[in-house]
């Protein structure tokens, strides 16, 4: 193979792969902040970003806020230590969310995701970061609430 031929591959692999890229926001509990990333939305990535081992979305009780928020499933199963932190969504009032999380958006005919269309500072004014008393506190009180099963008939 020639070296311009070589060159050629690259390159288009790179355009292949920075294709797929999206804008997202990561609420990031380990440093207290709320930064926009570009990410690759495939599972493997989300694993990492979240540094987590299953991921759920948290649907947004907020009708204007339509992104899917991305957060660690286990988060109660694990030791407190091993939490980077949590954050309080106005958007998602119903409770505390535990680790880190990210936005994305989705399109609602695919259910693929997409670029997140809430803005960083939009969703830097609804978020506010738990202390670690609060963490403490939350954690304590959400992972004793026993899950509910229903009974399939």
């Amino acid at each position: 193979m020639t070296l311009k031929f070589l060159q050629a591959i690259i390159t288009l692999g790179l355009k292949q792969k920075h294709k797929h890229f999206m804008k997202a926001i990561f609420i990031n509990a380990r440093d207290k902040r709320v930064e926009q990333i570009d990410i690759n939305p495939g599972l493997e990535e989300l694993y990492k970003t979240l540094d987590v081992r299953v991921i759920t979305v948290a649907y947004s009780q907020d009708p204007t806020v339509t992104d899917d928020l991305i957060v660690d499933d286990e988060a109660l199963l694990k030791d407190i230590s091993d939490i980077p932190g949590g954050f309080w969504a106005d958007f998602y009032p119903s409770q505390p969310l535990l680790g880190n999380a990210l936005m994305l958006g989705v399109d609602p005919e695919t259910g693929e995701s997409t670029d997140c269309t809430v803005t960083l500072e939009e969703i830097t004014k609804r978020v506010r970061f738990l202390t670690d008393d609060e963490l403490k506190y939350f954690y304590d009180l959400l992972k004793d609430i026993p899950a509910v099963v229903i009974p399939l008939p």
